[in-house]
């Protein structure tokens, strides 16, 4: 992706440098989860994934990049948010879960209902709700899920992410079962 950023840069395309930083970011936060654990460059990780995320967003917002890409951009901005809210202090929690629902509907607004992309962010939407505990009705949660069920492809990735909400689901409305 490094390699690709440079070329994209050089080519002056917004669309592919977006990308490019997008995807760095998204390495470097798994790398940061991942390291988390261990102590192991956390911080570092942490830094470029922020970093990288923000220089996306800040073309995204300013150039003319394709409304796909930017979607894929607030997606990944949000996921920063999301993934890397459960290492802070109780206190910085509240405002992290905000700013990373304001990606996912950003991100949701762009993407074409029904597609996967559509799905995974209304998965992790969902998720991000249940965890920050703003959806506090089954028929809520009925709601958001039917919005995007009948699209789940039973043979991605995403069924399964769904699959994994669902149960998640069951787990805290007995109303589910």
């Amino acid at each position: 992706a490094f390699a690709a950023l440079e070329n994209a840069k050089k080519a002056k395309n917004d669309d592919l440098s977006a990308k490019s930083l997008y995807l760095i970011s998204a390495t470097y936060r798994a790398r940061a989860l991942a390291a988390k654990t261990s102590k192991d460059h956390y911080d570092e990780y942490k830094r470029f994934a922020n970093d990288n995320i923000q220089k996306a967003l800040n073309l995204a917002l300013t150039s003319k990049v394709n409304d796909f890409i930017k979607a894929k951009v607030f997606f990944n901005a949000g996921a920063l948010h999301h993934d890397l809210i459960y290492f802070l202090e109780e206190n910085e929690r509240n405002a992290q879960f905000e700013t990373a629902a304001e990606y996912y509907q950003e991100s949701r607004k762009l993407f074409h209902p029904g597609s996967d992309d559509f799905n995974r962010v209304v998965i992790r939407y969902i998720r991000l709700m249940m965890d920050n505990q703003k959806i506090d009705t089954f028929a809520k949660l009925i709601d958001l899920t039917k919005e995007i069920e009948s699209n789940i492809n039973k043979e991605t990735k995403t069924s399964v992410q769904f699959l994994q909400l669902l149960s998640k689901i069951s787990l805290n409305f007995k109303e589910y079962n």
